[in-house]
């Protein structure tokens, strides 16, 4: 039984079901506590098309107002552009120009969440409850199927003797 024990798949599957269910019930337990983690980025942008430009090239004028009692405008110069395209900046230019990083600490503390948390862990702990038992059923219809196989091959060995002294008797008779 021991050596059966030892060397039967259907009990190795059950001993690492049992560890696997054992390890289920140590992270639902951990999901329930609060998490501290750190992040890190680093990063940065290139862009390869041309950049449009503005250009001043006149002024137009543009009243603004009057002023109260002599009636005098108040104008401002208002410049006209034209849009030409210029050369993208170069690689590393903008690599640099646009380099940007950040670091941060996240705390998250699980509060309620509606009792998942709790159920999760229960469930867990029942489902390695049932896989010890699973286990305990393997062993004994293990055990059982031992002691039927060693009773047969007793009943087969006494008949076998017994057919011997048959066999002897016969053939003593004939």
């Amino acid at each position: 039984y021991r050596l059966a024990l030892a060397n039967q798949p259907l009990q190795k599957m059950d001993a690492l079901q049992i560890q696997s269910a054992n390890q289920t019930v140590r992270a639902t337990k951990g999901a329930m506590y609060p998490v501290v983690s750190m992040f890190g980025n680093l990063g940065s942008n290139y862009l390869n098309t041309p950049i449009q430009k503005g250009v001043p090239y006149s002024f137009l004028t543009d009243t603004i107002g009057h002023v109260t009692g002599s009636g005098t405008p108040v104008t401002t110069p208002v410049p006209l552009y034209k849009y030409i395209d210029t050369k993208a900046p170069g690689y590393f230019t903008q690599i640099n120009n646009y380099f940007a990083q950040a670091i941060g600490i996240n705390v998250s503390i699980p509060i309620l969440n509606n009792g998942v948390l709790r159920t999760n862990y229960a469930k867990s702990k029942l489902n390695l409850r049932n896989q010890e038992l699973q286990r305990d059923q393997d062993n004994l219809t293990l055990k059982e199927n031992i002691y039927q196989a060693y009773t047969a091959a007793i009943t087969a060995l006494q008949k076998f003797e017994a057919n011997k002294i048959t066999v002897a008797a016969t053939q003593k008779s004939y």
